[in-house]
């Protein structure tokens, strides 16, 4: 029996030696979430456009000549980001893309020496440019971005006078200021 006690001591002490190891080793586990959001980004640059209307002479009644932007404006937005960019003219107040240049001798507003023009974004001249956001009936023009690292999207510019040119003689011109939202 005394090698039956020493079997079961001897079995003991490593079975209690071996859950000590065990709990040394014991390990336990979590986990944690990743997140980001990514929030649109956009730019609008127009330094490349410029908007001309040919010279005129003074018998000139009105000129329904498309006028067409030698640039381009630039959107840049991420990717899948839609955008969409309002003009408006810094003469005018109104949402319908018309705009008025004005004597360069800066004689004031008046009938006598302006020349209006009305905005469009198409090469037919049909479609209007302004700043109304109007959900089914405005005319600001819309795009997706295409990523910041693709490039610009582009946009021309077109114009008619809608005024005649039989006023004062001299130059005229405007501001057209380019918004984008998205």
């Amino acid at each position: 029996t005394m090698l039956f006690k020493k079997s079961v001591m001897t079995a003991a002490v490593f079975a209690v030696g071996s859950f000590a190891v065990m709990s040394a080793n014991a390990a336990d586990s979590g986990e944690f979430g990743v997140t980001m959001t990514l929030t649109a980004t956009c730019s609008v640059d127009t330094s490349a456009i410029s908007l001309a209307f040919a010279d005129q002479s003074a018998a000139t009644t009105t000129n329904t000549t498309l006028a067409t932007s030698t640039g381009d404006i630039a959107v840049i937005c991420s990717k899948d980001a839609p955008y969409k960019i309002s003009l408006a003219s810094s003469n005018v107040t109104n949402t319908s893309g018309i705009g008025q240049m004005i004597h360069a001798e800066g004689v004031g507003v008046d009938s006598q020496n302006t020349i209006s023009y009305q905005l469009y974004s198409n090469l037919e001249g049909t479609t209007p440019w302004g700043s109304d956001a109007t959900v089914g009936t405005g005319n600001i023009v819309g795009g997706t971005g295409a990523g910041l690292s693709a490039g610009a999207r582009t946009h021309k510019v077109y114009a008619k006078m809608s005024s005649p040119t039989d006023i004062l003689l001299g130059e005229y011109s405007d501001t057209v200021t380019a918004s984008i939202t998205y």
